[in-house]
């Protein structure tokens, strides 16, 4: 058996991004550089976690009647999201986590979220990863917290659908090995 080749120059730390949001229905990206359309608005500081991507199996193991044995492994669903915390309190956020255009007040409903498109760039250097999600709902929001020494931040978790050919989010790269 043959070794796999290291390659240092292959690590990648993507220590800086953004995440940008727009209302569904607005035209993507369909590479790693194009510039994004207009109405994509970058959402500012992300806190030092980055973002996180999770995807999630559930399955259904068919065992056979004879001796147990597992014959066969189903999935029965699938989910993907990006978990991030913005630290910056504008109205480019405050309009994506309360689901409202923001004009100087923020009114909290209940109101469900609506979908959305959403851009995550993360960039190591001169390499870039560009996640588009073409329609994507904030499912979870974590707690706000007022204090003394700590950033306000607004936590999103959102939950990526799928678009007319199944897929849920799509990532272009693009630097020397892409």
């Amino acid at each position: 058996m043959t070794s796999p080749t290291l390659t240092a120059d292959d690590v990648r730390v993507f220590s800086t991004g953004y995440v940008a949001a727009a209302p569904d229905g607005t035209t993507l990206p369909s590479d790693a550089t194009t510039s994004l359309n207009a109405a994509f608005h970058e959402l500012g500081y992300i806190d030092d976690k980055g973002v996180i991507e999770e995807e999630k199996l559930s399955t259904n193991k068919i065992k056979a009647w004879q001796n147990g044995d597992v014959v066969r492994v189903v999935q029965t669903e699938h989910e993907l999201t990006y978990k991030f915390r913005c630290i910056e309190t504008n109205r480019y956020v405050l309009a994506a986590f309360y689901g409202q255009s923001y004009d100087g007040v923020v009114e909290i409903t209940g109101t469900q979220p609506v979908a959305g498109c959403w851009v995550v760039h993360v960039i190591d250097g001169s390499d870039l990863i560009r996640i588009v999600i073409p329609s994507g709902q904030l499912s979870d929001k974590g707690p706000i917290t007022y204090a003394s020494g700590d950033a306000v931040g607004y936590e999103f978790t959102i939950t990526c659908y799928s678009d007319a050919t199944g897929v849920k989010a799509y990532k272009y790269l693009s630097g020397p090995d892409s």
